[in-house]
């Protein structure tokens, strides 16, 4: 588990997670729903970490990630996604 999608779009997405992560590294990741929604469950990417900022508790951390490989079926998905937010 890399952590909580707080924030998702298009292009990219933030990020609340138990675990420092580091800018500019490359993760391949699954956003999974909560529920089924139109069939979809998850979405397969692979993403760049633009930024990462420790949380006020200094045990999380925030960061922001653009989406930089998404198949043409998994673009769909993430559409129908993003049309139920």
């Amino acid at each position: 588990r890399l952590g909580r999608v707080v924030d998702l779009s298009a292009d990219g997405f933030m990020l609340f997670s138990d675990t420092p992560l580091t800018a500019d590294e490359l993760v391949e990741c699954r956003l999974v729903s909560e529920q089924e929604i139109e069939g979809v469950c998850e979405v397969t990417l692979g993403a760049d970490c633009l930024w990462s900022r420790p949380g006020a508790d200094g045990q999380h951390c925030w960061a922001g990630f653009h989406i930089i490989d998404l198949a043409e079926d998994q673009a769909a998905a993430l559409e129908i996604l993003l049309k139920h937010l």
